[in-house]
């Protein structure tokens, strides 16, 4: 280049400068992209088991809301979550469902996936330095508490990691815990430290020698909203057709069970499966029995 066509230059790009920040300052800048969508008011939701190959596209549509399960605590609080599923397939999956108001959230722990309870402050702190960039990599909308663990569990810890995703992600973070019969008195802790931020709880009805009826479910429900201050909103219910030990609870018995709930707390949330990979070798008898129940 000459000198001559290096003074024009010159004198060309401050203008042009000068135009762009112009133009720059009065377009809205474009804003961050939500990474939560709030749980539909009656939902039919399930738990997809991270160590399979199925995919939220393959799921039939009366699934509107999914738990990925799970995300392992090491010992020292850190997060290890690394599904089975294709990544880049995942990613889109979530993020197809999002965008249809159908929300994906993260469960924790499960049985014998959480050597720890968060029993300190630097174990706090790494589950959530942890858990964000998985959250962020994935789109996740929520964290679901499912910790069982014959060590302790620090419900205050448990706590303050719920409010600190809350502040970080905003009101629409979804917050959710699964208690069954042994760890109800830890989580009903936990819910009444955190009820302004919960979304609901998803309460266990399998896996004990008590197959669940009307009477025993409602009554379950009403201890949580008595015990905990809860609304019936913030609570779902949660089912396996056909626990480890063979126990069945029937497709028609968990729809009057439901009918029974419902007729008494028109709000309850929904119902859910253990686990949907259960659910696809019935021929998804659950979520096409239950979807036109729940959304009737």
């Amino acid at each position: 280049m000459d000198h001559a066509r290096l003074v024009i230059v010159a004198a060309f790009v401050p203008l042009f400068l000068m135009v762009g920040c112009a133009f720059s300052s009065s377009a809205p800048l474009p804003g961050p992209v939500p990474v939560s969508v709030p749980v539909p008011a009656k939902f039919v939701g399930g738990y997809l088991q991270s160590g399979t190959s199925l995919l939220p596209r393959s799921l039939p549509a009366g699934y509107t809301l999914l738990f990925s399960a799970f995300a392992l605590i090491e010992s020292n609080g850190s997060v290890f979550y690394e599904p089975d599923q294709d990544n880049d397939a995942l990613v889109a999956d979530i993020a197809a469902r999002k965008a249809a108001g159908q929300p994906v959230i993260l469960s924790v722990g499960g049985a014998g996936g959480a050597k720890s309870g968060l029993t300190s402050t630097s174990q706090r702190k790494a589950f959530l330095s942890s858990i964000m960039p998985v959250i962020d990599k994935y789109g996740f909308s929520g964290i679901d508490w499912d910790i069982e663990t014959d060590g302790k569990v620090s419900v205050d810890n448990l706590a303050a990691a719920s409010r600190s995703l809350v502040d970080h992600y905003g009101r629409a973070f979804v917050i959710t815990v699964a208690p069954y019969g042994s760890t109800t008195a830890t989580y009903k802790q936990l819910v009444r430290k955190i009820k302004d931020i919960l979304t609901f709880v998803g309460y266990q009805f399998y896996g004990t020698d008590n197959i669940p009826t009307p009477d025993s479910v409602v009554a379950e429900m009403e201890s949580w909203i008595t015990d905990c201050g809860i609304l019936p909103s913030q609570f779902s219910l949660g089912f396996m057709p056909q626990d480890g030990d063979g126990r069945v609870t029937s497709y028609d018995a968990i729809v009057s069970i439901y009918h029974a709930v419902r007729s008494k707390y028109p709000t309850v949330r929904g119902v859910w499966i253990w686990a949907i990979n259960f659910d696809q070798t019935s021929g998804y008898q659950f979520v096409d029995t239950l979807a036109p129940v729940v959304q009737g």
